[in-house]
């Protein structure tokens, strides 16, 4: 038979197979799918899609044999992705590890995508000497770098979750602009929301859409060509800063989805990847309670590019 199971209040707002595959760690996004595609999970007595937001308190139907499945595509790490994973952690105790996440690394399997950082940190937990379950807490878009925590316990997660949600932690982000805003600092209060588009959904400015704020303010620049930000979103909202960038007139290097490739600065040392960067996140640890701050350097095709500008460099990048 069939049982249930009641979101908590502090997953609400959650995408329905990001829930599933945290709490059905041993599942991958495929099978997710086609549990979910066959009907055999229901939310509140109804069909669902994976992209469905879950409210707290709600109730899930799940197939009693959901905790027999086995993966059908055990993921196995290379020597050189392990070695990878292993150099990109920043910090790491028993509760918690932060990463510094390269671009063009996604977070999460979906279609298309042959390589992501939760079926990698699931292989890589498999031969740690100490049991873990690395949960991803909060995402970084593929192309984006930087800053990345991941929980490596269910209390953990929780209690991580919990700061993302009400806003407690502190994220900076750094971007390489075309062009330069007007003003030295200000802020970009517009509210966003998701749209069909030719070229797939994107994230639009609309009255209607979720609030977004993002502060800025402008690092340094070159002439009138470029400018080097630091952006600081209020909110999380998915493309942010990316759409309040181009919103301001200055869109991001290398983002190809809102805004045109033609007008990137071009340059034999300056890449076309996204030049958006997780700088810096500062959050209270979630059993110390000791409020803790972490650094992620540059990606190489973005020291290329400061170089390439004559953009001078932080200590440590």
């Amino acid at each position: 038979m069939a049982f249930f199971h009641t979101v908590p209040a502090t997953e609400s707002g959650q995408r329905l197979d990001r829930y599933l595959l945290k709490q059905f760690p041993h599942l991958n996004f495929a099978q997710v799918q086609k549990l979910l595609r066959t009907g055999q999970i229901r939310v509140g007595g109804k069909r669902a899609k994976s992209s469905d937001k879950l409210e707290g308190g709600v109730e899930l139907r799940l197939p009693p044999q959901i905790n027999d499945i086995e993966s059908s595509n055990e993921y196995t790490l290379s020597k050189q992705q392990q070695k990878n994973l292993e150099r990109s952690i920043l910090y790491r105790d028993a509760d918690m590890m932060v990463l510094n996440k390269p671009s063009g690394l996604a977070v999460q399997g979906g279609s298309g995508i042959y390589e992501n950082l939760d079926d990698m940190l699931k292989a890589w937990a498999k031969d740690q000497p100490v049991p873990i379950q690395p949960k991803l807490v909060h995402r970084l878009d593929k192309e984006t770098s930087g800053v990345l925590l991941i929980a490596l316990h269910r209390e953990a997660a929780a209690a991580l979750a919990l700061a993302f949600k009400q806003r407690t932690m502190e994220k900076v982000y750094w971007a390489l602009v075309v062009g330069v805003p007007q003003l030295q600092q200000g802020r970009v209060d517009a509210a966003i929301i998701k749209k069909n588009s030719a070229f797939g959904e994107v994230m639009q400015l609309d009255e209607e859409g979720k609030k977004a704020r993002t502060d800025y303010r402008i690092i340094s620049k070159v002439f009138k060509q470029a400018a080097w930000l630091e952006l600081r979103p209020q909110e999380g909202r998915t493309h942010q800063l990316r759409v309040h960038c181009a919103a301001l007139g200055t869109p991001i290097q290398g983002d190809d989805k809102y805004s045109e490739r033609k007008d990137f600065i071009q340059g034999d040392d300056i890449a076309d990847q996204l030049h958006l960067h997780c700088r810096q996140m500062s959050i209270v640890h979630p059993k110390t309670n000791k409020k803790m701050t972490f650094i992620a350097p540059l990606p190489p095709h973005m020291v290329a590019t400061w170089k390439f500008l004559g953009l001078a460099l932080s200590e440590g990048d």
